[in-house]
């Protein structure tokens, strides 16, 4: 049922989009038309994934269980079904190790599962990272990732702070340990660690003063993360935590024309992005200074350290910006130089059309051989050819998400790109009824949770629900959650600072800034060049149906590929030893079927005897079933 009404929307999308440029549909080389689709048609055809972690809690405390469902969906679609049936889950701290991994299997359609973190664990910083194992053919900036903090059992005793102090190359860290009620631990020992080369780091100590202060000397470092690592010792607790320390504060300002390409003659409008050195977003304002020294336009940042400007481009000069931040802070930037032989695409979206135009040069004429092509999640849309340098297009039909609209010309090259946000209105109705008008302390609660459609119509899905205490448990509600995440950071390469921002109850102030957002984000998951490329896509892995260990088989001495060698295995599964066996293939592959399992187990492959001896110049390499 599920598989039909994804065709069936497919189908609608294309009708819809025939129907709109049918006027058109003769004037498109039919043989250009053929091969932008085919190779669209390949991405459609293949399984495309999705994982999406919805997790108990914000954030824990060590010896904490994470308890976790993962949604994995089809990545063009958002439908969920007839994709893997395992997904893995990790946890990684800051230095990108990955502490605890588990493989999640589809059990009717839910993949639902738990971390338990360990008492040991060190309070800090952390993430989830969630995949599948088709979407290793992916960039791994693709995968799901959520930030998490885990705080330590103690952590409500102790409330450390760190600031920094520079003189000219000398720089000094001052940490203070505080207590709840602002008193301080005066004369406790702390040992420390200061990170400044890959090994053999040493570690000091000192007594804290009457203020609760440690006073640090921060040494040169090789080119690596430096961090303090701090240990107080109390009679109540042992406090460990780790202080990332940054560089020099330093911040850095790029500047994006629309559509990619700063073209001279035109009257432009320019996208910035301002960041420090640990990603984080920057508030800035400046000026916009010609070669003469002469102020051409003012700029400022409207949210998380972006924004935009309008600027009227003379040809063969050179613009900088000059640039503060609110700590007053000055630096000079260059913009690009501007082009004579480009083109770029600019947008304007009003009441729900999208009104286009081609900047290029006075001097340069349009090519005749130039097409729209558009595409949602790499659905293609529509192809239509370019008479004039401005047209529209009707947002009514096309579904909700990112739109990528591309320049391309008759040789299949983009010349510009442009991405655009289509927002659908919410038609879904929440109701959750209580059993009761109030409760006494630690009475029961039963609560009925009702979802339709505007109509009334109940809605048919997949669901989960976390309880937490109100109190205890502050919830973002402008983090990345399910709608943020399938429909724009999923889609997107690189950190969004608080995606659910742009959701939370739309207005045209955050249709803006979520435009400004698409024009800053120049990497995406569907690339144009790569969508047409005429090299057939050669997957590395296939999606996981059922629970296999693969791997090969090469020759201990010459390393070559072992083909036709048996193979024996044996697993062991609930105080049970089941065996199976295979033949390796002329790569020397193999692939063994294992039952499935819950928690974790062993299993013992080797070369079976075949004739009178066993083969005992062979290598057997399990792969890494994961990333």
């Amino acid at each position: 049922m599920r598989n039909s009404r994804i065709r069936y929307l497919l189908t609608i999308w294309v009708i819809l989009f025939v129907s709109i440029f049918t006027c058109n549909a003769q004037q498109i080389d039919t043989v250009y038309m053929n091969k932008i689709a085919s190779s669209f048609k390949q991405i459609t055809n293949l399984p495309q994934e999705k994982v999406y972690l919805h997790t108990d809690k914000p954030y824990y405390f060590v010896g904490d269980t994470i308890w976790l469902k993962a949604y994995l969906v089809n990545a063009i679609t958002h439908f969920s079904g007839n994709g893997s049936q395992y997904v893995y889950v990790e946890l990684i701290n800051r230095k990108d190790k990955v502490l605890q991994r588990i493989k999640i299997q589809q059990d009717k359609d839910l993949f639902a599962s738990y971390l338990t973190l360990p008492k040991t664990l060190e309070a800090g910083d952390y993430y989830l990272r969630a995949y599948t194992h088709w979407m290793l053919n992916e960039d791994s900036s693709f995968y799901f990732s959520k930030n998490l903090k885990i705080l330590a059992s103690q952590s409500s005793f102790m409330y450390p702070e760190i600031r920094y102090e520079q003189k000219g190359k000398k720089r000094t860290a001052i940490i203070t340990f505080k207590r709840p009620d602002n008193g301080v631990y005066a004369g406790n020992y702390v040992h420390y660690m200061v990170r400044t080369k890959t090994h053999e780091n040493k570690f000091r100590q000192q007594q804290t003063n009457k203020n609760g202060e440690i006073q640090i000397d921060i040494p040169e470092k090789e080119e690596i993360e430096q961090y303090i690592y701090v240990v107080l010792e109390d009679k109540q607790l042992k406090y460990k935590h780790t202080f990332y320390v940054p560089d020099t504060f330093d911040y850095q300002v790029d500047f994006f024309p629309e559509g990619g390409n700063l073209i001279g003659g035109c009257t432009q409008k320019i996208g910035i992005k301002a960041i420090d050195i640990n990603g984080n977003s920057v508030e800035i304002a400046g000026d916009i200074l010609n070669s003469n020294g002469d102020t051409i336009t003012h700029f400022k940042s409207v949210y998380a350290g972006m924004g935009n400007f309008i600027l009227p481009v003379s040809m063969d000069e050179k613009y900088k910006a000059i640039v503060s931040t609110t700590e007053g802070i000055k630096k000079e930037f260059s913009l690009p130089e501007p082009e004579a032989n480009r083109l770029a695409l600019s947008i304007t979206e009003r009441n729900g059309v999208i009104h286009y135009t081609i900047l290029h040069t006075p001097q340069k004429k349009l090519s005749e051989n130039l097409y729209l092509v558009a595409h949602i999640r790499g659905f293609l849309l529509f192809i239509q050819p370019i008479e004039k340098e401005q047209g529209a297009i009707n947002l009514q039909s096309v579904p909700e998400g990112i739109l990528t609209l591309t320049l391309l010309d008759g040789n299949y090259l983009p010349h510009s790109e442009r991405l655009a946000f289509v927002r659908r209105e919410n038609n879904s109705v929440w109701k959750l009824t209580p059993d009761k008008s109030s409760y006494d302390s630690r009475s029961p609660v039963s609560l009925d949770i009702h979802l339709s459609d505007l109509s009334g119509q109940p809605i048919k899905g997949n669901f989960s629900l976390s309880v937490t205490d109100n109190y205890a448990i502050g919830c973002d509600s402008i983090g990345d959650n399910i709608l943020s995440n399938l429909l724009l950071t999923s889609d997107l390469k690189g950190y969004i600072h608080q995606p659910g921002y742009y959701f939370a109850s739309p207005s045209p102030r955050k249709q803006t800034e979520l435009d400004i957002l698409l024009m800053v984000h120049g990497w995406r998951k569907y690339d144009m060049s790569q969508a047409i490329s005429t090299t057939p896509f050669t997957p590395l892995q296939l999606p996981e149906a059922q629970l296999v260990l693969n791997g090969q088989v090469k020759s201990t001495i010459l390393k070559n590929k072992l083909k036709d060698i048996a193979l024996s295995v044996i697993v062991k599964k609930d105080d049970q030893f089941i065996t199976g066996g295979t033949v390796t293939d002329e790569n020397g592959r193999f692939t063994i079927p294992v039952e499935d399992f819950e928690g974790t187990t062993e299993a013992v492959i080797q070369t079976r005897k075949v004739g009178k001896e066993r083969n005992k110049d062979a290598s057997i390499l399990i792969d890494r079933n994961f990333s």
